[in-house]
């Protein structure tokens, strides 16, 4: 009966720790969570994958970009409706439809095929605005966890040699002695 208790207690105690997660496997699966959100959110709605990532500064400039491409997509489709229904009356032989425009057929051409180009590109640069805006919510939104602090250091710096020679070079310099957590006072430098 004890070997019975003393080993159900075991095999609880070996339960609760096989089952235990990681804290930081916890943390990383939310950090994607939350990145995939931002994501998604700014694909569907322009600008709410900045406001989500707390950059408020950048939903007014896509809601910007998202908006003057969509005007000069409309603008550009209706002078493309109005040369090319002008240039179908100067066309089509009949008596009763009148170009109005002032235009001859190959300028009502010419305007319509270019009113028509760019409202194909305006509708490429609507796709860029989003995908950008999309792209840079998902950037935002992994850099969110990016150490930024005082301790890491990137530049130019010349390194003397023994014999005299001077050599330039690009250097990352984390500095472990200013990290308030860390014991080590030594200095690393890659």
């Amino acid at each position: 009966m004890r070997w019975g208790v003393l080993g159900g207690l075991l095999f609880a105690a070996a339960a609760g720790c096989w089952g235990q997660t990681d804290s930081l496997e916890l943390a990383r699966a939310e950090q994607d969570r939350r990145i995939h959100r931002t994501t998604v959110a700014a694909a569907v709605l322009p600008g709410a994958g900045q406001l989500l990532n707390r950059k408020f500064w950048k939903a007014p400039i896509v809601w910007a970009g998202v908006w003057w491409t969509a005007s000069s997509i409309q603008f550009n489709a209706a002078e493309f409706r109005t040369f090319r229904d002008a240039l179908v009356a100067e066309t089509d032989g009949d008596a009763g439809t009148v170009n109005a425009t002032g235009f001859t057929a190959a300028e009502l051409n010419d305007r319509a095929l270019f009113y028509r180009r760019q409202r194909d590109v305006s509708f490429l640069a609507l796709l860029a605005v989003h995908g950008l805006s999309v792209l840079d919510a998902n950037v935002d939104a992994h850099l969110m966890e990016f150490d930024v602090s005082e301790n890491l250091k990137a530049g130019l710096h010349v390194e003397p040699m023994p014999d005299g020679r001077a050599i330039w070079g690009v250097g990352l310099r984390w500095d472990l002695a200013k990290i308030p957590h860390s014991r080590s006072a030594s200095r690393t430098t890659w």
